[in-house]
């Protein structure tokens, strides 16, 4: 594909430019910036596309220094300038160098936010205590999509206002939050909430109440003192979860009457959670019509002594999956 007046049609030039702009939005934005340099009618167009991912800023063997992450510093700055305020769609950063200046992250987040964005992805690595949320995230109206990933369980700050009405999807990983009552505020404003997904946090009370979630994930977010956590899961218009954690003693459970997929992994034992619990949430899936058991969710069955007792008849069962754990000692 040559430039024209080259010798060669400009084929590039002359797609649709509805089908650039959905090729672009796929892209990481620095390679969206350098496909100007296939056509000169794409110069400008990059600066008014709806998503900027940041993901990928560096090569994957490129070293990280305090000159690197300064240029992509520099780089994200000089993209917000020029796009002049436009709205942003999607907005994704990952922040995995402990050069990063935290006060420009919280700059750029709150930019994406003024600009009206629907779908939030934000991930920050670092050893020490980061600030890189602003308070202003809490109240905007336009997200559809949150997901923040703040590594090494970083404590989350969570204001007294909270307000996501349009909020559907919230993914919050590797994230301590100590205040139950900021943690239940944070889930009760979202009132049309249909996916959430807690991956490495660290709670202990936790009360989850919705009509409208359809999806909930737990990955090791309930191991610290099990016996200790204490949840409660309302959720009746439920259609998936997956559990890859430990099951807490306290845990209440209301039936899933809408249920479709069950995952549930436990590779561990506490002996601290009386030998019940296991069984007594199995039972409230019985309603569920793919069904996956693994780890030693079979010995905990087995130790209970329901599997030929008092097990529960899956009536609308259709495939069912169990994978059993064995200790390389024994």
């Amino acid at each position: 594909m040559e430039e024209e007046g080259v010798g060669g049609e400009d084929r590039i030039r002359s797609l649709p430019e509805s089908l650039i702009r959905h090729i672009l939005s796929l892209l990481p934005t620095k390679c969206v910036v350098a496909t100007t340099i296939l056509s000169r009618g794409w110069n400008n167009l990059w600066i008014s596309l709806p998503v900027l991912d940041f993901r990928e800023w560096k090569s994957p063997n490129t070293q990280e220094t305090l000159s690197s992450t300064n240029s992509f510093m520099d780089f994200v700055d000089r993209v917000l300038l020029l796009r002049n305020m436009s709205d942003i769609k999607k907005f994704c950063l990952t922040c995995n160098s402990e050069y990063f200046d935290d006060q420009r992250i919280k700059a750029w987040i709150l930019t994406a936010i003024q600009c009206r964005v629907e779908e939030l992805i934000v991930s920050r690595d670092a050893s020490e205590r980061v600030d890189i949320i602003p308070v202003d995230l809490y109240t905007c109206e336009s997200l559809t999509s949150l997901d923040i990933d703040l590594f090494g369980g970083q404590h989350l700050n969570l204001p007294q206002l909270i307000s996501f009405p349009r909020l559907k999807i919230l993914q919050l990983s590797e994230i301590s939050v100590f205040r139950q009552r900021n943690i239940q505020q944070l889930f009760s404003n979202c009132p049309i909430l249909e996916e959430l997904c807690l991956k490495y946090c660290l709670l202990n009370h936790l009360n989850i109440i919705s009509s409208t979630l359809k999806s909930l994930t737990f990955v090791s977010s309930l191991r610290i003192c099990m016996s200790d956590v204490k949840i409660k899961i309302d959720t009746p218009n439920l259609i998936s979860i997956t559990v890859d954690d430990g099951i807490p003693q306290h845990l209440v459970v209301e039936s899933f009457p809408s249920l479709v997929d069950a995952d549930i992994h436990r590779m561990y034992t506490d002996p601290s959670v009386p030998v019940d619990v296991i069984p007594n949430f199995v039972k409230k899936l019985s309603n569920v019509k793919h069904l996956k058991l693994s780890g030693n969710i079979s010995e905990s069955l087995e130790l209970a002594d329901v599997l030929s007792t008092s097990f529960p008849t899956f009536i609308n069962l259709i495939t069912l999956e169990v994978s059993f754990y064995q200790d390389s000692a024994s």
